[in-house]
């Protein structure tokens, strides 16, 4: 124990006295453009498998608003490809459907779909990822899937507020971006 306090100290005692102001520069990510095809192959992988990741990225003010809309978007395509990827063509196991959104330097926004297949499978599926995308921009979500959305959400929402973890959320939120998404 003392050994290990006199390292300490030696240590902190390094440590710079006067804070040093550092400038962020950028803290959202930056994607690049257009449609990136990387083939991976495992010398190891006894069978063979493609691993699927489509990102979309754009501009979006952050606000409680957005923010519930984002999460609604993201619960019905994954009910989509829940049923399209999985059910109807057997192409995958599971589908995730992940979102993040960025506040500084500028409003951000990006959705991830993320799913393993068969090679075979991979150009039909990536296809219906974007049939689906572009379905819902056409027509916009069924609302069977939306009032879906919103029920899983008030379940969700009334289980998590007396975690610590969704306080600390919306604190940091309300501290760092000023905006409670978690208000009405």
């Amino acid at each position: 124990e003392n050994d290990a306090k006199i390292l300490v100290e030696r240590y902190l005692a390094t440590l710079p006295v006067h804070p040093v102001n550092l400038k962020v520069v950028n803290s959202s990510p930056i994607y690049a453009k257009g449609c990136k095809n990387m083939t991976f192959k495992s010398k190891t992988a006894t069978t063979p498998r493609t691993v699927i990741s489509v990102l979309y990225s754009g501009d979006m003010k952050y606000s409680a608003e957005n923010y519930i809309k984002l999460s609604v978007l993201r619960y019905v395509l994954s009910d989509r490809y829940l049923n399209s990827i999985r059910e109807e063509k057997g192409g995958a196991y599971y589908v995730s459907v992940a979102d993040q959104v960025f506040v500084k330097p500028q409003n951000r926004v990006s959705l991830r779909v993320d799913f393993e297949t068969d090679p075979k499978l991979s150009y039909d599926l990536l296809a219906l990822v974007q049939s689906e995308i572009d379905k819902i921009v056409k027509e916009g979500p069924e609302q069977r899937s939306v009032n879906d959305a919103v029920l899983f959400m008030k379940k969700k929402f009334g289980e998590a507020e007396s975690k610590k973890a969704f306080n600390e959320a919306r604190f940091t939120s309300m501290l760092f971006e000023g905006v409670d998404l978690y208000d009405g």
